[in-house]
């Protein structure tokens, strides 16, 4: 682009110095002529002889050195110059300035092209400078010059260009070898990593600080290599603690079926009421990692509906109401006198909200405390319980499936809630006052 631009404006140069030129070249003749063809006994070879040594003046001087003059007679006849010698212009060029000259206006620059090049041209008549009419003496003057006078210095231009725009291609070639080699050889690194982690391999990959963005691409894929290895880790716990989970009520079941069937239990009442306790519990846990699949998988929201969220409590309460007096413990809830309008499911929340509050009615040692309270465009749930609290070692697993407490039991209803409140993007968080206290969080419809 630069070496295109820089031909075009130089050449618009090289035509505005021509024209120039010609208008110097004119004014100059002019006065030389004024000077030497005043004579009254001029003839045509004095005049011509005065015409030649005017030429070699202009060109040895400063003031015209491309310029060139052509002198015709009335019927066009050339009379200066008339060979070779006094003027290396072709005689194609002189019939075309000639014709030109014909065809425009004295004192005006006009251009013609002639044998593929452009030269800009003017002409005077003899008679108009107030010279001497000698008999038989030339009556126009001719200028021309050509367009490209500066093209010898345009070649060169353009050979120091292409000597500069080659070596700027070959050290940007070479830079942009170098620097393509230093990104694309960690890339090609990391893509083998990361086929090795699409095989399960979740290796750690060394730190990339040789640019920002590779350092942040690795992060980032160390960051994912430890999600799916903890993933990976989850899964196969929660499929061994399922199995196991699963495999203890079937066990019981299969062993007291195959007593009765042998004979070896006297008392088949007290039997058959250990297999149906095993068989509800084996049905619940069944429910429950069906629930969990169903929440997890859950991706359609078309069956979020705004819900008014005291409505929803109450109704809550009014189920598990019923567990709490057979636990002889009490409920008590404080519902805002606003009313707090949320967008989400009624039955995941719920069942969240159940698990929750029967697990407090489980632990506490007599009052489950609800609160419902507004700030900002968020609401929030406090579900309260004055037992002993969770114990500090199992706060931060007590959301993960089946994970074995103080009490040696297992379980998914916390795991539940968990995958409940978050597929509802709501939060929950646990900790401990005075007993365990769980925070439910979800946005406000306004």
């Amino acid at each position: 682009m630069i070496f295109i631009a820089f031909n075009l404006i130089f050449r618009m140069y090289s035509q505005s110095i021509a024209k120039k030129e010609l208008q110097d070249t004119m004014t100059s003749v002019e006065l030389l002529i004024k000077q030497q063809l005043t004579a009254t006994d001029l003839t045509q070879e004095s005049i011509l002889e005065k015409v030649q040594l005017i030429r070699k003046t202009l060109k040895i001087s400063s003031l015209s050195t491309s310029a060139e003059f052509i002198i015709v007679d009335a019927k066009d006849k050339v009379r200066f110059p008339q060979n070779d010698e006094e003027n290396g212009m072709k005689l194609q060029l002189l019939e075309d300035a000639i014709q030109n000259a014909e065809d425009s206006a004295s004192d005006t620059i006009t251009s013609f092209r002639s044998e593929g090049r452009k030269y800009y041209m003017s002409y005077r008549e003899l008679s108009a400078l107030k010279v001497s009419k000698a008999k038989g003496v030339s009556n126009k003057l001719i200028f021309l010059i050509d367009s490209h006078a500066l093209s010898p210095v345009m070649r060169t231009m353009n050979v120091v260009l292409t000597v500069i725009v080659a070596i700027a291609f070959i050290i940007s070639g070479m830079v942009s070898l170098k620097l393509s080699k230093s990104i694309s050889k960690p890339l090609v690194e990391l893509s083998l990593q990361a086929k090795e982690i699409g095989k399960g391999v979740f290796l750690k990959l060394p730190s990339d600080d040789s640019s920002i963005e590779l350092h942040e691409l690795t992060q980032s894929m160390n960051d994912m290599s430890k999600r799916l290895t903890d993933l990976d880790k989850a899964q196969k716990l929660f499929l061994q603690n399922a199995s196991h989970e699963i495999r203890t009520p079937l066990m019981s079941i299969q062993g007291y079926a195959e007593g009765i069937s042998k004979g070896i239990f006297s008392d088949t009442t007290k039997t058959a009421d250990i297999i149906c306790e095993e068989s509800k519990r084996l049905n619940q846990l069944v429910d429950e990692l069906l629930t969990l699949s169903r929440i997890e998988n859950n991706t359609d929201e078309s069956e979020f509906y705004v819900l008014n969220l005291s409505d929803v409590m109450k109704e809550v309460v009014q189920k598990i109401e019923g567990y709490a007096l057979r636990e002889q413990k009490k409920i008590n809830v404080m519902l805002p006198p606003d009313v707090i309008m949320i967008k989400a499911n009624d039955a995941l929340l719920s069942q969240a909200m159940i698990n929750i509050i029967s697990n407090g009615i489980k632990y506490a040692h007599s009052n489950v405390d609800i609160a419902i309270s507004k700030e900002n465009h968020m609401v929030m749930i406090k579900i309260k319980d004055d037992g002993d609290g969770i114990p500090v070692q199992d706060l931060p697993h007590i959301f993960d499936r089946f994970y074995k407490g103080k009490n040696g039991n297992f379980g998914l209803g916390l795991a539940i809630v968990k995958s409940a409140i978050l597929s509802l993007k709501g939060s929950i968080r646990a900790y401990n006052e005075n007993g365990a206290v769980f925070e439910i969080k979800f946005q406000v419809i306004t």
